[in-house]
């Protein structure tokens, strides 16, 4: 009879396919209420609502590529677009960019990012809540989103 290694219960729970399920769902749901909001946004009007939604998809989106696969060039495009809802909320929530290709090929990098490792996704969910939820009030602080720093934490990874 083989000694196999018993996984305490927080691993199982991990691991659970009805919780990366539900996960994938959500996810789903969140990034098209996102779309849709991106694309009704007008510069120079007041985005809160969309710039919270993005905060917290970008956001959870740039903490799992991060967690999973390290400086990626994913993370780049995702964490790039984060830094600009940043920007926008430090500027006074207003919507500031005249297209929206840009932000929503992000929202894809971020949709393919969390598809592919929704499991990393619970244990952020109170940061980029928290950003969210800043957002939403105008509360922002400047040193809530990471700026070029993080990319010198890591090596990046041989391709």
């Amino acid at each position: 009879m083989s000694k196999a290694k018993r996984l305490d219960r927080a691993t199982l729970l991990d691991r659970n396919p009805i919780k990366a399920a539900i996960s994938r769902n959500n996810i789903l749901c969140h990034v098209r209420t996102v779309r849709i909001e991106l694309h009704l946004q007008e510069v120079g009007t007041d985005a809160t609502p969309c710039l919270a939604h993005l905060g917290w998809l970008l956001g959870l989106a740039a903490e799992v590529e991060h967690a999973a696969l390290g400086i990626t060039q994913r993370l780049r495009v995702v964490h790039g677009a984060l830094r600009q809802v940043h920007a926008m909320c430090l500027s006074g929530y207003a919507w500031g960019l005249d297209t929206v290709s840009g932000m929503d090929h992000a929202i894809t990098q971020a949709h393919e990012a969390l598809m592919a490792n929704p499991h990393y996704a619970a244990g952020f969910m109170p940061g980029v809540t928290d950003l969210a939820e800043s957002i939403r009030s105008h509360t922002v602080r400047a040193d809530q989103v990471m700026g070029a720093e993080i990319y010198q934490t890591q090596e990046e990874p041989q391709t």
